[in-house]
């Protein structure tokens, strides 16, 4: 009766068919963006996390040496090279610096005292003369194989 009518079967099942490939397509790359978005998300809160507990420990460094005579039983008594930790001790409570990491979590936070060497122009160097009054403070906050680190030079201010 109408013989065009028997091709056209044929075209709308190669039609859904290529729809379906396209929409599949479609979904897979959505849902790949997703989950790499979903990734980056979770990458930059734990960054964030560790940046936060980096500079808790660079102000309780800061709040110590405050806190303390630099060589009786502050940052200048420490021993250089050594991992620390920051705990609450006394009354009121104050930072103090005592040997060792700290695991918060899935965090691993630790402050390490350094020499620092001064120039003949009296700036900071690689090398030169001890400066016994200034300590250069690194922190590091390690998770998932990764780490942020912070450095700072503390001076000892009250001479």
């Amino acid at each position: 009766m109408f013989p065009q009518w028997k091709n056209n079967k044929g075209v709308s099942i190669i039609e859904i068919i290529v729809v379906i490939a396209i929409l599949g397509i479609a979904l897979v790359s959505l849902l790949t963006a997703a989950t790499f978005s979903l990734r980056l998300s979770i990458a930059i809160k734990e960054t964030s996390i560790a940046k936060d507990l980096a500079e808790e420990s660079m102000e309780g460094a800061r709040s110590f040496r405050d806190g303390t005579k630099w060589s009786v039983d502050g940052l200048g008594s420490l021993q250089n090279d050594v991992s620390y930790h920051l705990v609450k001790t006394g009354t009121p409570l104050q930072w103090s610096l005592v040997p060792g990491q700290e695991n918060i979590s899935n965090y691993v936070r630790k402050i390490v005292l350094g020499r620092v060497y001064r120039d003949i122009n009296d700036n900071i160097s690689l090398s030169g003369s001890e400066d016994l009054n200034t300590k250069k403070v690194t922190v590091t906050v390690s998770f998932k194989g990764k780490k942020v680190e912070l450095t700072s030079y503390l001076m000892n201010y009250k001479q």
